[in-house]
């Protein structure tokens, strides 16, 4: 969080959005099974990263730096639908520089966890949905939904898709498929999500659930420090230059 710091004199409120006292409703819940942490993400419709659920995401990711691994799902209708739109489809604001930069450090922290992530989409992963994607290191989508939808929808809905989005992207999806996820913002069944990179395989809902937690804990049993040492040779300069380019996103907003 030492970058949320750097960023006060921008930001003169983002401490009292990361770090309010105020009660809000539990819809980043953290559960254990064995060594792994359970994460569950649902507001009970789209899962909004809204100010109060990226807070939440953060809190359960101190909490899931005591397991093994991680596991990560949303609800059935939406492993997420992106940034909370009441705050970033109003145009340029400081409120949405916030969120935009509160959302990529968020991104970054979870490419750069020193745990072994598996995500678990169980419903549609759209915008800072779709980008969520990139930064765990497994990705399992529900692949008999025919109605799951993933991809960057920014373009679409006339905003450009944040610089820090594709320099994570790059990483991840397949170079045929980089135009079209991005560009051209174009939305992805499950089997066509998984060749574009936005996952690395599929499993029917009967078998989703157990699938990603049976991966989680075969992954919580490496060698951790082995583990640590290759994810940030791997990743540290793409996080890097995804923090530069955020910086750049954030700064086009105010």
């Amino acid at each position: 969080m030492l970058r949320l710091y750097l960023r006060r004199t921008q930001f003169p409120s983002a401490l009292t959005h990361c770090f309010s006292t105020t009660p809000s409703p539990d819809i980043v819940t953290v559960t254990s099974q064995g060594n792994v942490a359970v994460v569950t993400f649902d507001d009970s419709k789209m899962n909004a990263f809204s100010f109060a659920a990226i807070k939440q995401w953060n809190k359960a990711l101190d909490v899931c730096e005591n397991a093994d691994a991680v596991a990560i799902f949303g609800n059935t209708k939406a492993f997420s639908a992106g940034f909370d739109l009441s705050v970033m489809g109003n145009g340029n604001s400081q409120d949405a520089a916030e969120m935009l930069y509160l959302g990529g450090e968020l991104c970054c922290r979870l490419a750069e966890f020193e745990r072994p992530v598996v995500i678990g989409a169980t419903g549609h992963s759209l915008a800072l949905g779709a980008i969520m994607c990139f930064c765990a290191d497994y990705r399992v989508v529900v692949q008999d939904n025919p109605k799951l939808k993933t991809g960057m929808t920014e373009v679409a809905i006339g905003m450009p898709v944040p610089e820090f989005a594709l320099a994570l992207g790059r990483e991840r999806l397949a170079p045929t498929h980089f135009t079209r996820a991005t560009s051209l913002a174009e939305v992805f069944d499950a089997t066509a999500a998984i060749k574009a990179g936005y996952y690395d395989a599929g499993v029917d809902q009967v078998d989703h659930r157990e699938t990603v937690l049976e991966l989680a804990t075969g992954f919580s049993e490496y060698h951790r420090d082995s583990f640590v040492k290759t994810k940030r040779h791997v990743w540290s300069d793409r996080i890097d230059y995804a923090r530069k380019k955020l910086d750049k996103d954030v700064e086009m907003l105010m």
